[in-house]
């Protein structure tokens, strides 16, 4: 009787697993260590240990999350203050935040802008870019490669914008785009609504 009872068990557990279908969020998993290195051998040309001002105008997001990245407020990020931050990413419970996206000209909503948050250079390959089509009322649902739900990994990515015409010739001007002047830091306790103004 008994082994009859162990055999059932295993045989609903199995079937039990074998149904949960749920779609899993995919983690992101990186050394902060590392990543926060790299950012200042790009970011840090002056070797001084900090990402000042001027070196951190090569980075949008950056300079979005400076108010909550320098902990010492002294208007720079090191890398101990940058490897904290990664460390709070990658450890939080939260996987993927939800991300509202709205893009506005003359105060009027724009459809059929493509709108992507590329992770900085030295995140890129350790988390995924997030990228939303506006619709008529000019908003973007943004959803992150290879993840089943909508929403964005924790982290700091520059903002692209596109809208190309008939012929395929970029509409936006080059600071939306190849030139783009957009960051966001995407944090655990953040929720952001985006609302970009393209007259600005």
């Amino acid at each position: 009787m008994f082994q009859r009872d162990r055999v059932l068990a295993v045989i609903l557990f199995v079937v039990v697993a074998g149904c949960d279908r749920t779609p899993k969020i995919a983690r992101a998993q990186y050394d902060p260590e590392k990543s926060a290195n790299e950012a200042m051998e790009i970011y840090d040309a002056d070797k001084n240990g900090k990402i000042d001002a001027t070196e951190m105008k090569k980075s949008p997001a950056l300079v979005h999350g400076l108010a909550n990245i320098d902990s010492d407020r002294d208007q720079c990020i090191d890398e101990t203050e940058l490897k904290t931050a990664l460390e709070a990413y990658r450890s939080s419970n939260v996987w993927l935040r939800d991300l509202s996206v709205e893009v506005v000209r003359k105060g009027k909503p724009v459809e059929g802008v493509e709108v992507s948050l590329i992770p900085e250079m030295f995140l890129t390959g350790r988390i995924k870019p997030a990228v939303g089509i506006t619709d008529a009322k000019g908003r973007a649902e943004l959803k992150t490669e290879g993840q089943p739900y909508p929403g964005v990994q924790l982290g700091l990515f520059r903002g692209v914008l596109s809208r190309k015409d008939a012929a395929g010739k970029e509409t936006l001007p080059a600071k939306f785009n190849v030139e783009t002047t957009l960051g966001w830091e995407i944090r655990p306790d953040n929720r952001v609504a985006l609302t970009i103004d393209l007259d600005r």
